[in-house]
């Protein structure tokens, strides 16, 4: 059979479907509207049914790209939101290409450790198995939250799905599913990872989620791909979290998709993950290319839960930021905060010889930088000397970089405030200084301005005579002395160049 016009009544399905098979692998058809064209010569009929259930997954499987999957039996709930059925044949339809709906949320998910995995491995096998992992365990275990998840590029997952209890829950049994395996109750999964399965590492992921808002877009390509502002919000968040935690597990979402699964979990009488189990933490206000948004972390692991310790202090710490008391309020709020870090934090040693007087006193590292941040406080709240309040800060700071496992956030919004502050004790210590050198004969005593007159001729002729003294070296001898130390540190620009994921 080489045209439709060849059909007679003794052709079998089987020949029809042959030929409408080609029609579509040559890209003649190339849409359910399409093929339901195509066959209006066909009677109505078994053999017409047959040919337009069986060639639909085909033309699903080539066109549709990240949607290959989507049919009404799978993805009941999906189906309606993204796809346009026929109205004549049900099981079959139309890809929407563009759309804004409110209950559409998506998720990216990078796993760490992938790429040193795949390069260290001389065993072919469990490269495979980890592939199977990803294309087999993972779609399932989507499809049974009713999200449709799909490996992008390498180890980068992409998920969609219009609630967000089931893609919330979603990433974070993937992460279960990667990792240390403490949620993840699926028998199947069990039983193969008796097997096989448990020859592979435990790895952590990265992942970014978003949707829920009310102009949301999502847009899908000719070629089935994605794009829109809820794929790129998730892609961001995902990129984010990856640069905050680059080995252990990292999850963020904006306060809209953490706002509505609490309200989906509140609707069910058994929700899937109990508090201890999965808990989320409002960080604050961030921006990404113009877009405003609240972002929450959802917290996964045992090794993190102790941060909702300090939640009460971190909600404080940002309402003082938001409402722009810089004051008072931001720097002995952050302090207070840092403080309960520190307290929430399991112990830990300074074994940096900068910290000698900690080891005198027999301090833990917990106690040292509570100190620390108590002296910060008391200074900046005395405002006598704002720069040693802020050198305070930056000791406590340096300190809890060094720790492992300390807030990502925490980190960030210390720098954000010291550099903010800096900028402001600049300023103030211009001030300060003109205003004393103007009004020194008053502030000083006679005698005192005399020596002060004194100490500063000597301070300008010692470095005067310092920058002599360096001059009269041979200037062939300084030249040597730059080439040696270019060759003994070895400059390189590998921190400045480097772009992360």
């Amino acid at each position: 059979m080489r045209d439709i016009k060849d059909l007679t009544a003794e052709t079998t399905s089987y020949e029809l479907f042959t030929h409408v098979y080609w029609q579509v692998v040559t890209r003649h058809i190339r849409s359910f509207s399409d093929l339901v064209n195509y066959l209006e010569c066909v009677e109505e009929g078994a053999r017409k049914d047959y040919v337009l259930q069986s060639a639909f997954p085909l033309i699903r499987e080539i066109y549709w790209g990240f949607f290959r999957d989507l049919n009404p039996k799978s993805y009941p709930v999906l189906w309606g939101q993204l796809a346009l059925p026929n109205s004549d044949y049900p099981f079959g339809g139309e890809l929407k290409l563009s759309m804004s709906i409110t209950d559409i949320y998506c998720a990216f998910i990078d796993i760490h450790g992938y790429t040193e995995f795949s390069k260290n491995r001389n065993d072919a096998t469990l490269l495979r198995l980890l592939d199977d992992c990803i294309e087999e365990d993972v779609k399932a275990l989507c499809r049974e939250n009713n999200v449709i998840g799909n490996r992008a590029r390498g180890d980068e997952i992409i998920l969609i799905g219009t609630s967000a209890y089931d893609v919330v829950n979603s990433v974070v049994l993937i992460a279960d599913y990667f990792g240390e395996r403490r949620l993840t109750g699926k028998r199947e999964f069990v039983k193969r990872r008796r097997g096989e399965f448990n020859k592979l590492p435990d790895l952590s992921v990265s992942a970014g989620i978003a949707g829920g808002r009310k102009y949301t877009s999502l847009v899908i390509t000719k070629a089935g791909d994605l794009s829109g502002t809820v794929v790129n919000t998730a892609a961001r968040l995902q990129s984010r979290a990856n640069r905050f935690s680059s080995a252990a597990t990292r999850i963020l979402t904006t306060q809209n998709v953490r706002l509505k699964y609490e309200s989906d979990t509140a609707k069910r009488y058994a929700p899937m993950f109990t508090p201890r189990q999965m808990a989320f933490l409002d960080v604050g206000y961030f921006s990404f290319k113009g877009l405003d948004m609240r972002i929450t972390e959802i917290l996964v692991d045992k090794a993190v839960m102790h941060r909702l310790e300090y939640k009460e202090s971190l909600v404080r710490f940002l309402d003082a930021v938001e409402n722009n008391r810089w004051t008072e309020s931001v720097f002995l709020e952050l302090a207070d905060l840092m403080i309960e870090v520190c307290k929430a934090m399991p112990k830990f040693e300074l074994s940096s010889p900068e910290n000698k007087d900690v080891s005198e006193r027999g301090e833990s590292g917990n106690t040292a930088v509570i100190r620390r941040l108590n002296e910060a406080a008391e200074r900046f709240s005395a405002g006598r000397d704002f720069s040693e309040a802020l050198d305070a800060l930056s000791d406590a700071l340096r300190i809890l970089e060094d720790v492992p496992g300390t807030d990502s956030f925490l980190l960030m919004y210390g720098e954000g405030v010291e550099a903010a502050y800096r900028k402001v004790c600049c300023a103030y210590d211009n001030h300060i200084e003109g205003y004393t050198e103007k009004n020194r004969k008053v502030l000083f005593l006679s005698d005192e301005n005399a020596e002060f007159d004194r100490l500063c001729r000597a301070v300008r002729s010692h470095e005067t005579m310092k920058s002599d003294l360096v001059g009269r070296v041979d200037a062939e001898k300084r030249r040597r002395l730059w080439n040696k130390l270019i060759k003994q540190m070895e400059p390189t620009l590998e921190d400045s160049l480097y772009l992360g994921k």
